[in-house]
């Protein structure tokens, strides 16, 4: 798997879990501490990657199991390394 697709992939989970919560993008928002929904938009979407402070938040509210989230973060943060480090 390449690094674009292993970042939508993550970004589609954290919608899907949003959803599977009935939280809008609003909602996750506030919780955050945001004033607009630009964030949640932009990690759903794979336009940004979470922060991790940020990231841990979510795997709060959602009620996720943080072990398995943050594999697949840093497998993703892995794949973006070694393309870089091959072009």
């Amino acid at each position: 798997m390449k690094y674009v697709e292993a970042k939508k992939a993550f970004g589609a989970k954290l919608k899907k879990y949003r959803e599977e919560k009935s939280l809008t993008q609003k909602d996750v928002s506030k919780v955050l501490k945001f004033k607009t929904t630009q964030f949640v938009s932009n990690v759903e979407r794979s336009v940004t990657l979470p922060p991790l402070p940020m990231l841990g938040k979510l795997i709060k509210l959602y009620k996720l199991n943080q072990e398995k989230v943050l594999k697949d973060y840093v497998n993703m943060v892995t794949l973006d390394f070694r393309e870089r480090l091959t072009k």
